[in-house]
């Protein structure tokens, strides 16, 4: 009969590492379909699933301590969680190497319009609100997303600069190519664009 969850669960945070793995196991199909999800597909060159999970693995061992003394939520839920930590910690390593290696295999600027839009509307959607509580997030999601695809692609493209990779303005003009006036021209147009189209859905944006 095989081990169960707690019964293992007992052994790992006590420091018996074959024990976590084996829990680790049960889970890992599942946190890959997790990462392979999460992950910018801006990185797919960059990042292997396999290499993530192995630092999630990792990680977990660590200190899956805590998650023995907290018991806030289930042993599945946590692993999401800090697997999805990892995903994002990852993610900001291999996006600020990229953007700042004049060898980066493929500048942001030559994106395809769809990528830039997906990226942005995955970094928009959990920071839009919206006064009315009967718009439920999905309605949130698609509503941001018709309001991305509107946007003139050069600039969603300065906006991604600066609220996704987090460059500042020399930084993101270099980038694309242009000076650090008309960066901040394009910048700002888009924003008083996405203003103008967020606010016609009845939706708001707290960095604007």
């Amino acid at each position: 009969m095989d081990p169960t969850d707690e019964s293992l669960l007992r052994l790992a945070t006590m420091g018996d590492a074959a024990a976590f793995g084996v829990l680790f196991d049960r889970y890992s199909p599942k946190l890959r379909r997790l990462v392979a999800k999460q992950l910018d597909p801006r990185l797919y060159t960059r990042i292997d699933v396999s290499d993530v999970i192995q630092e999630v693995h990792i990680e977990l061992s660590k200190r899956i301590a805590e998650f023995s003394e907290e018991r806030a939520v289930t042993l599945y839920h946590w692993m999401c969680f800090m697997t999805k930590q990892k995903v994002a910690e990852l993610e900001r390593h291999h996006m600020f190497t990229q953007i700042r290696d004049v060898r980066r295999e493929i500048p942001l600027h030559r994106f395809s319009s769809s990528n830039s839009s997906i990226v942005l509307a995955a970094h928009l959607v959990s920071q839009v609100s919206s006064p009315s509580s009967v718009i439920r997030k999905e309605e949130v999601a698609g509503l941001v997303s018709q309001a991305i695809e509107k946007l003139d692609p050069d600039g969603r493209d300065a906006i991604v600069c600066r609220h996704v990779s987090q460059l500042k303005t020399a930084e993101a003009a270099e980038l694309l190519g242009i000076t650090d006036a008309a960066f901040r021209q394009r910048y700002f147009r888009a924003l008083k664009q996405l203003r103008k189209l967020l606010h016609e859905c009845d939706l708001s944006w707290s960095d604007l």
